[in-house]
């Protein structure tokens, strides 16, 4: 894992201007999603597969300011973008010192939008997940910009799993309250079918369910998680409620798919994914099947448990669309385009 460092990206490209850098600082922070190394490894896959003119990474410390100005003398970079974190003000003063724009990179919108707006003025732009977002913060004179998440496919893909991990129902996830009464309600319509609930806070569910239904209680890696997902016959993806947080008082509806929507479909698994406006943006009607209600999924768990040939054949076309569209060399690619069009890059 990558630990409270930054991580320089170094651009080179052959044009107008030679070498084009970029500055990428990391969270420092491990989590669920892994974003740091997700990010890492997709920079790598780009110069592997050459999606852009040579690139070279440059690893080093930055925990004081005399390391700033090391890396603003060395690397001279171009653009410097900070995942998740609140950079001390006289590191950010440096970076303006010496006109490097500076930006914010937010990934979890809705839902912590007030906390990033009060982060976000102390940057040039922010770069966040939801497609809902930007509009929320120009309106109070920052510059934002959408940039979906999407999945590292060295964790997340096809594999053969034992039977620990094998069920008929499978949710990976924290137990947040619709969750909750979601999979209660689940529970109680299927009782014989194997359901396995992996994640954190999920006590309030602990003796509801019953023999077949098992609750593994406490946060797993993401190379766990890609092996429940193998060994499900239907995986849940239940989004967040946008409003379950006080720091989205503006009640900004959340439309973007999670990065979960990604991550599932890179194992060839099927998905029954809660309604988000924006998913239509990314998959086919018949590549990710949505459900609207409790009776919905209830019905569409029931019919896919079933159709067994179909419910593969939707997965197989989720995974093709996944690799080609939605992996992290992608959306790095996206974003290099992006900071160029947007005139952040020379």
């Amino acid at each position: 894992m990558y630990r409270r460092n930054t991580i320089v990206v170094q651009i080179e490209i052959r044009g107008r201007k030679k070498i084009m850098r970029l500055l990428f600082v990391t969270s420092g922070s491990d989590t669920y999603s892994n974003l740091d190394p997700n990010i890492v490894n997709g920079f790598k896959e780009i110069e592997r597969l050459k999606r852009v003119e040579p690139f070279h990474f440059f690893y080093s410390m930055l925990s004081k300011n005399d390391d700033v100005q090391y890396q603003i003398k060395q690397n001279k970079p171009d653009v410097v973008l900070v995942l998740k974190r609140q950079l001390p003000a006289d590191w950010i003063q440096s970076f303006n010192k010496h006109r490097i724009p500076i930006g914010l990179w937010v990934v979890d919108d809705p839902y912590l939008i007030k906390k990033h707006v009060l982060r976000g003025y102390h940057y040039d732009f922010i770069l966040t997940q939801e497609i809902n977002a930007p509009a929320f913060y120009e309106k109070r004179g920052m510059r934002a910009f959408y940039l979906p998440l999407a999945v590292n496919t060295s964790t997340y893909f096809p594999q053969e799993v034992e039977s620990d991990y094998q069920s008929d129902i499978c949710f990976v996830g924290s137990g947040m309250a619709n969750r909750i009464r979601l999979l209660h309600q689940l529970g109680n319509c299927f009782v014989h079918e194997t359901i396995r609930i992996i994640g954190r806070w999920w006590e309030p569910l602990q003796n509801q369910l019953g023999r077949n239904h098992f609750i593994l209680n406490k946060p797993i890696s993401a190379e766990e998680a890609s092996k429940y997902y193998n060994g499900a016959k239907i995986v849940l993806n239940m989004h967040r409620n946008p409003y379950d947080s006080k720091h989205n008082p503006s009640r900004i509806q959340a439309a973007t798919p999670n990065n979960r929507t990604f991550d599932i479909a890179a194992c060839s698994a099927f998905q029954l994914t809660s309604y988000r406006k924006a998913i239509s943006d990314f998959y086919q009607k018949d590549e990710i099947i949505e459900y609207q209600s409790v009776d919905d999924l209830v019905k569409k768990v029931e019919y896919y448990l079933v159709q067994s040939h179909e419910r593969r054949e939707i997965a197989k076309r989720a995974y093709k669309r996944t690799m080609n569209a939605h992996t992290y060399s992608v959306r790095l690619t996206d974003l290099i385009h992006l900071l160029k069009t947007k005139r952040l890059l020379s």
